[in-house]
């Protein structure tokens, strides 16, 4: 069911972010390990704009706790919790803000609320990881590249399980 899908494809990114932060050196590892919210966030954003609701739950947002919050906040939160994880050398670099800024457009104050998935999004985060390839802004540029692949499979999942769910399958 849907639900499965979802715990699912969410235990897969977990364990891709993790293997991903074993790929950078020890100093880096909390602030990629820190992307593994995102697509949680990136859904808890599109629900909020598409219910039109104020308030939205963002159950790992912010480390351990659970409260109500918008999602404007908890990008803000999140975007707080990973500058301090990374590196303090790193903290100022711009260039190390652009995958998430994609992903999260509420992430820089915007209120028109982008679509993360669009091509010009996907472009500038293909450009951003060819162009520094072996840097740590590949590596974030990479897991935002694969989180909106994620959030176009598990969508695409979801809808055929709810859906399609009695259908035979099609024909190789």
């Amino acid at each position: 069911d849907a639900h499965r899908i979802e715990q699912h494809l969410r235990e897969r990114w977990q364990y891709h972010v993790d293997e991903v932060a074993h790929w950078t050196p020890p100093a880096w590892r909390a602030a990629v390990r820190c992307f593994a919210l995102l697509p949680d966030l990136m859904r808890l954003d599109a629900r909020q704009r598409a219910a039109g609701e104020p308030a939205a739950t963002a159950a790992r947002a912010a480390a351990s706790t659970r409260t109500r919050t918008s999602a404007d906040d908890a990008a803000i939160r999140w975007s707080a919790l990973w500058r301090r994880r990374l590196p303090s050398e790193a903290r100022g670099v711009a260039l190390l803000r652009q995958p998430a800024e994609c992903l999260l457009p509420r992430l820089i104050g915007a209120t028109t609320g982008r679509d993360a998935s669009s091509g010009p999004a996907r472009a500038a985060l293909r450009r951003l990881f060819r162009r520094h390839a072996g840097s740590a802004a590949a590596v974030f540029a990479y897991l935002a590249l694969v989180a909106l692949d994620l959030e176009r499979l598990r969508g695409g999942l979801v809808v055929r399980a709810l859906f399609d769910g009695g259908r035979e399958p099609l024909a190789a």
